[in-house]
């Protein structure tokens, strides 16, 4: 895996829902390969793990 750095400016979520977040974005960064994959496994991860229904949205400026 590659090492990634990631920052939680806002959320909602409790630390330990955060440090999943983290986790599951960086396997989908790992494995797949466009942003509309990406979005869709965390998507999936989360929705499986958190409970439905979650959205995601991925982008190379979204939120900047």
């Amino acid at each position: 895996m590659k090492e990634i750095v990631a920052m939680v400016k806002d959320a909602d979520m409790n630390r330990a829902m955060q440090e999943d977040a983290v986790y599951i974005a960086a396997n989908a960064i790992d494995e797949h390969n466009t942003e509309q994959e990406i979005a869709r496994y965390i998507k999936i991860q989360f929705d499986h793990k958190h409970k439905p229904y979650w959205h995601c949205i991925v982008g190379g400026t979204f939120s900047r």
